[in-house]
């Protein structure tokens, strides 16, 4: 099956598969637009007095644009937004106690809706995405692994709060440092790609397995195999996305499907490392 191939080369090449999905039988019309209202509200909601009226203008131009967009544009934006939090929060862990080399650098390729040029809606979700994850990162800050190695992330980590975040940020222990820089770790290499490129193509194999599996239109040879590439935690592995009021919780009407996905993922933990000694200044 082209599925299981996917999974196989993926799973060769050391790829860890993470996801997200939302159930818009769960949602009303309603409840996207107020997920939309407070996202939007959300935009300027750090401004203060020291902020020039440029950015404010910056700030008010994408609030205008992001009510302009349809509700399924929306909608994958903020699923994309989550998905990527956790890839960020996944990614940095289970590399720091494997190819610690990997966290040097980062390269994001977005499969991209139009072959001739960046779309609208791709702009802007791409100059907002930072804000997204910076405002999900505050609530909700990623662990940093005792005894990880982060000897190449650590460009990415700032020694000292920036200015704009120390009136926002709560207060944590900082002195394995101050956070990550995510400007940089998004911003260094980021591009939209109409080509056929094999990232991309074993992503969207590896993608509509999930979603046909979800849906009911795959058995579950064709998805299962998935497992073996994404995470274990506590929770099912697929992160369900909701966009709504903090007093409504998910009806998880896909729960029985979602529950295969708590068995059979790649355990992020080592149960033991021992680090090389640092590279000669030479090999640097």
């Amino acid at each position: 099956m082209e599925e299981n191939q996917g999974v196989t080369s993926l799973r060769i090449n050391g790829a860890v598969f993470c996801a997200s999905m939302i159930d818009l039988a769960d949602h009303t019309v309603e409840d996207i637009a107020q997920h939309r209202a407070r996202r939007s509200a959300g935009l300027a909601a750090n401004l203060t007095d020291g902020h020039t009226q440029e950015l404010r203008d910056s700030v008010a131009a994408l609030q205008a644009r992001m009510a302009d967009f349809s509700d399924q544009l929306y909608v994958q934006g903020a699923v994309t937004i989550d998905l990527l939090y956790n890839v960020m929060q996944d990614m940095i862990v289970y590399h720091c106690q494997r190819f610690p080399k990997e966290l040097g650098e980062f390269h994001w390729v977005i499969d991209a809706k139009n072959p001739g040029a960046v779309t609208n809606w791709e702009d802007w979700w791409s100059k907002t995405l930072v804000i997204w994850l910076q405002a999900m990162s505050l609530v909700k800050p990623g662990a940093m692994l005792p005894g990880g190695d982060y000897r190449h992330f650590r460009r990415f980590i700032f020694d000292e709060l920036p200015e704009y975040l120390r009136d926002v940020a709560p207060y944590a222990d900082r002195s394995g440092g101050a956070g990550i820089d995510l400007q940089k770790m998004y911003g260094e290499s980021f591009r939209f790609s109409s080509e056929p490129e094999p990232g991309l193509e074993l992503v969207d194999i590896v993608t509509n397995a999930l979603r046909r599996g979800l849906i009911g239109n795959l058995g579950e040879p064709g998805w299962l195999p998935l497992r073996g590439l994404m995470i274990h935690r506590s929770d099912v592995y697929v992160s369900p996305v909701g966009l709504l009021p903090p007093d409504r919780k998910l009806a998880r009407a896909l729960l029985p499907t979602m529950n295969k996905f708590r068995l059979g993922g790649r355990i992020m933990a080592t149960p033991s490392l021992a680090w090389p000694e640092d590279e000669p200044a030479a090999a640097k």
